[in-house]
């Protein structure tokens, strides 16, 4: 076998490749636009079943969201908390609250421990351990 009869199978083998993978990529482009017709035909023409399933399906959904849960949209769509939007969960509202009220004492606990520094007073000697009993009165 003549090393130009090797190279000359190559060119063949890439022309024979390059036809399949034009062929393929017609094909698939094809049928993509296929599939976005048929989609659209059974979107506007669903079974009455599922009209009534989905009707169903819309108002199960609003009820957990009324809760304050919602069904996860990706994945296996299991149950999930609703963290945000108008019926965020009723726990993480009060959690929520609690964690920026205790963040607001514990800023203003810098404010009166800044001034104290500032007063030049004798307590100045003792501020850490003030500081360190006064964050822990506020995280209880």
């Amino acid at each position: 076998m003549s090393k130009t009869n090797l190279q000359e199978k190559r060119r063949i083998e890439n022309l024979i490749f390059s036809e399949v993978d034009y062929a393929i990529s017609t094909y698939v482009d094809r049928r993509k636009e296929e599939y976005t017709r048929l989609k659209e035909k059974l979107i506007e023409n669903p079974p009455e079943m599922v009209l009534k399933a989905r009707e169903a399906a819309l108002k199960a959904e609003e009820e957990i969201d009324k809760a304050g849960y919602e069904i996860e949209r990706y994945g296996d769509r299991s149950l999930d908390i609703r963290e945000n939007g108008q019926y965020q969960h009723k726990d993480l509202v009060k959690f929520n609250d609690e964690t920026d009220a205790k963040r607001r004492l514990l800023e203003q606990l810098k404010k009166k421990h800044i001034i104290m520094i500032y007063a030049d007073d004798d307590e100045v000697k003792t501020l850490f351990d003030k500081v360190g009993e006064d964050i822990q009165k506020v995280l209880g």
